[in-house]
């Protein structure tokens, strides 16, 4: 026996671990200290919740929405500079210029390496949507909520354009402008970004039939309010892409995001 040795039990307590002050060296060493105390800190702090919730509560949809959209557009253009995908502006759905003049802005910051001219075509009716069908009729998509005029929209559009940009606004119904219409018969060539915002189910097939020849491997598509019509796959944007795409088949698609109140940004692949 080695008489250097206690014989005294240990003890079956566990220890007390010696407590941190914060601000301490050793407090600043514990991995996650300190995000727990400020989660707990913001988590008791109820009026700055209430606060935000009172901030997004408040903000209007349709600026949510429009927001989205403008970010799209960035995100866009940005994709399409990564990759080198050159080629022109579709927008379907102009209505007062704001989505196209965005574009127009992000195109400028995102620059292939040798741009030539890029074309920047829009497509609407300035006057609402016409008679519509059953299937099309939906309570938000009036010709009262969508009536615009094209003059002073093509004016704003003229101003917007940079160097190496033109603009080209094509006034008139889809099915005039688009239905029995080449894009070549418009000086249209591959398209870059294409923004199909016309709503509704034949509206949108219009345009996506018209646009089959110009898209490439890279386009990105900016399908808005994809999600109306209460989600139904036969109505609506969402309709009409399931059906094009259906008959057309000569691209694949992936989803790049969603953005605002409903919209999905697409890439067209092998």
């Amino acid at each position: 026996m080695n008489a250097g040795k206690s014989l005294a039990p240990k003890s079956s307590e566990p220890q007390k671990q010696p407590q941190l002050q914060v601000g301490s060296a050793a407090y600043e060493k514990q991995p996650g200290m300190i995000g727990s105390v400020l989660f707990k800190l913001l988590s008791r702090l109820y009026f700055l919740q209430d606060l935000l919730g009172r901030v997004v509560a408040g903000t209007t949809p349709i600026l949510v929405h429009n927001l989205g959209k403008y970010l799209a557009l960035k995100k866009a253009f940005y994709l399409t500079f990564l990759e080198q995908v050159d080629g022109d502006y579709l927008e379907f759905g102009v209505f007062t210029g704001s989505s196209m003049s965005c574009a127009m802005q992000c195109a400028a910051t995102a620059v292939v390496s040798e741009p030539g001219k890029t074309g920047f075509f829009g497509f609407d009716s300035f006057a609402g949507f016409g008679d519509l069908s059953d299937e099309d009729k939906h309570p938000f998509f009036t010709n009262l909520n969508f009536k615009t005029s094209y003059s002073d929209v093509n004016r704003r559009l003229q101003k917007k354009a940079r160097k190496n940009q033109t603009v080209r606004l094509i006034e008139g119904f889809f099915s005039d402008t688009c239905d029995g219409h080449s894009p070549e018969s418009y000086g249209i060539g591959r398209a870059r970004v294409i923004l199909i915002d016309c709503d509704t189910l034949s509206g949108a097939l219009s345009c996506l039939k018209f646009c089959s020849s110009v898209i490439q491997e890279g386009t990105v598509l900016i399908l808005d309010d994809f999600f109306s019509y209460k989600g139904h796959q036969e109505k609506g944007v969402f309709g009409a892409f399931r059906q094009w795409n259906a008959v057309d088949g000569h691209l694949k698609f992936r989803q790049v995001a969603s953005y605002g109140m409903g919209g999905v940004i697409l890439i067209a692949h092998a």
